[in-house]
């Protein structure tokens, strides 16, 4: 009998070894001008400033969020995407994603996954969350269908939810100001132009002793060409018109207090 429990006791501790979950891990990868926050791993508590810390000692605003994890607390993985949406940030699923990483990819304002969407641990707190999807601006059947769903394939979420948070170009615009459809078709072209210039540069300046291959794709040379067209004015005035929007979502960042002090103040006063 004492070895019965001997042996019952040790499979215990190794169920609990086996299910310990260890927080979310938080970095930034990629190249500057290009900066990523890769989520990976179980959300849990205090995550969120971990996060926020992140972000807001990086100079440079984020590009978005690439997150891979299954889940993990409701709360911490809400304040979070409250956070992203609200930093104006897009949000790509790029290994596994169910329950809280599902609410976080939701907040993103541009949405891509390259792997299923399982949301079948959301449908066990529906009372809980759909507040925060309707802030999120998800309607009430799409709500529905969703805490119905088995795991979603990649273009099954898309189709459901959509690629981009439905009113982000009147928010961004209202909140940071933003280049109209003329305008970004203008700046992209000026982008290529720069990096048609950065290419002829590096060529001329030592790269292989003035050897180097000159190789940029023909779409790029055909915007790059449009740009020269432009006056110089103008594009100097998209220069400045694009650092104040990139400025403003930099400070949107810095300027944000996670929500729900009350929550804190509450847990203080219970103990």
């Amino acid at each position: 009998m004492l070895r019965l429990r001997e042996i019952i006791s040790a499979a215990m501790a190794l169920i609990c070894a086996l299910t310990t979950v260890n927080a979310a891990d938080f970095k930034t990868v990629g190249l500057p001008g290009n900066q990523r926050v890769r989520i990976s791993g179980p959300i849990e508590p205090g995550d969120q400033d971990t996060l926020i810390e992140l972000l807001r000692h990086n100079p440079v605003h984020p590009a978005g969020i690439l997150i891979d994890s299954d889940g993990g607390e409701l709360v911490t993985s809400i304040i979070i995407g409250q956070f992203v949406r609200d930093a104006m940030l897009p949000v790509t699923a790029t290994g596994s994603c169910g329950g809280g990483c599902i609410l976080i990819w939701i907040a993103g304002i541009q949405r891509a996954t390259r792997t299923n969407l399982d949301p079948r641990e959301l449908a066990l707190q529906a009372d809980d969350i759909q507040d925060y999807l309707r802030r999120m601006e998800v309607d009430d059947e799409t709500i529905g269908r969703l805490l119905a769903s088995p795991p979603l394939s990649p273009e099954q979420a898309l189709d459901l939810l959509g690629a981009t948070s439905p009113n982000h170009e009147s928010r961004l615009a209202e909140r940071c100001g933003a280049l109209n459809e003329q305008q970004y078709d203008d700046w992209r072209a000026v982008q290529s132009l720069v990096a048609v210039d950065s290419a002829l540069n590096a060529m001329a300046q030592g790269m292989g002793g003035g050897q180097a291959m000159y190789v940029v794709d023909p779409e790029t040379e055909r915007q790059a060409a449009t740009a020269r067209a432009m006056s110089p004015d103008y594009r100097r005035e998209l220069q400045t018109l694009q650092a104040g929007i990139t400025i403003c979502r930099h400070d949107a960042v810095a300027e944000w207090r996670t929500p729900l002090p009350e929550l804190s103040t509450g847990q203080r006063s219970a103990e």
